[in-house]
């Protein structure tokens, strides 16, 4: 039996208003005595927020212009009516909006189309929509637009600074977003049809500008996160495994490792074990450069398990891409 609407209308008065728990519907929200008071973490706190222009503008490395390129909002297959739509570019899912309650030049639009022409006005009747500028999440609560559309596009400005305050009151340092290939410097690499050929267009020693990967593919390179930090999110676009060692030997007995598969791109702490139970919780996991402690890189492996072998009939490579945040340590 689904749960009372009115119950859920109490609960939510009472969490959000008073900040207190709900124990009964025939309380008010001041007779309720225990106190449930909202938890803000440090990966939900812009460190940079007050860097953020009036009016609305790019700043290198904090706001991310995207009214000039619209950003793809693609179409959320696990809701069957085609009425949620999630922000969407390279593979990976944008959030962080920054909200027009910093300033009204700061409003996002919807457009039907890649050229903007064709605008969705927040309250137009028949298409009335609601966005939710943390997860870049939109959605219409009475129908999906006419035609029902596979994507649509926003434009709006990201805030694509560092986030967090520390660690705790004894740790001092910064957080920091680093990508690949974008950022990756190439150690080696193999292809899995011909392990003694390196995969095309990675050269060891250079800056990587994108991974092609077949299925099976391995890549060894190096990221500018820092020597010793704490991982706090990754994200890929790819069904892949990546792992992060603490030496150039990749020979860690217990490295950092995430298998990614489809649904679940996005290293949350979650996983399945063995017997295909599910577990859950956030995952802040340390990692170190016991090579070179002085340096300002950690040491990172992926293999692919996306996409056709290479030399299978109309095979092509899938384009990788990775994003971390990691909280580097003074």
């Amino acid at each position: 039996m689904p749960i009372n609407t009115n119950y859920k209308i109490d609960y939510l008065w009472k969490k959000v208003i008073y900040q207190n728990a709900e124990t009964s519907t025939n309380k008010q929200g001041y007779e309720e005595s225990i106190p449930s008071p909202r938890k803000i973490y440090n990966t939900q706190i812009w460190q940079h927020a007050d860097q953020i222009p009036v009016p609305a503008q790019a700043v290198p490395n904090i706001v991310q212009d995207n009214t000039v390129v619209p950003v793809p909002l693609i179409v959320d297959i696990t809701v069957a009516t085609g009425q949620n739509f999630i922000a969407y570019s390279n593979g990976l899912h944008l959030g962080d909006w920054i909200p027009f309650t910093f300033d009204p030049s700061y409003e996002i639009k919807v457009y039907l189309d890649a050229g903007m022409t064709n605008r969705l006005l927040e309250g137009q009747i028949g298409s009335e929509w609601v966005f939710d500028y943390d997860t870049g999440i939109l959605n219409f609560p009475n129908t999906p637009p006419a035609g029902s559309p596979q994507v649509l596009y926003i434009t709006g400005y990201r805030y694509i600074g560092s986030k967090g305050v520390g660690l705790s009151s004894f740790t001092t340092g910064q957080t920091a977003t680093v990508f690949a290939p974008g950022q990756a410097t190439i150690i080696s690499s193999s292809q899995a049809a011909n392990p003694s050929r390196p995969v095309s267009g990675l050269v060891p020693g250079q800056n990587a500008t994108q991974f092609p990967l077949y299925q099976g593919d391995i890549v060894y390179f190096t990221l500018p996160s820092g020597p010793k930090v704490v991982l706090q999110s990754l994200q890929t676009n790819l069904v892949c495994q990546i792992e992060c060692h603490s030496t150039a030997q990749f020979n860690d007995t217990n490295p950092y490792i995430f298998a990614a598969y489809t649904g679940h791109l996005v290293d949350d702490g979650s996983y399945l074990d063995a017997n295909g139970n599910f577990y859950g919780g956030n995952r802040f996991v340390w990692l170190f450069n016991l090579d070179q402690p002085q340096s300002n890189y950690t040491y990172w492996k992926l293999i692919s398990l996306s996409g056709l072998v290479s030399g299978t009939l109309n095979a092509q490579p899938q384009h990788f891409t990775m994003q971390a945040t990691v909280f580097q340590m003074n």
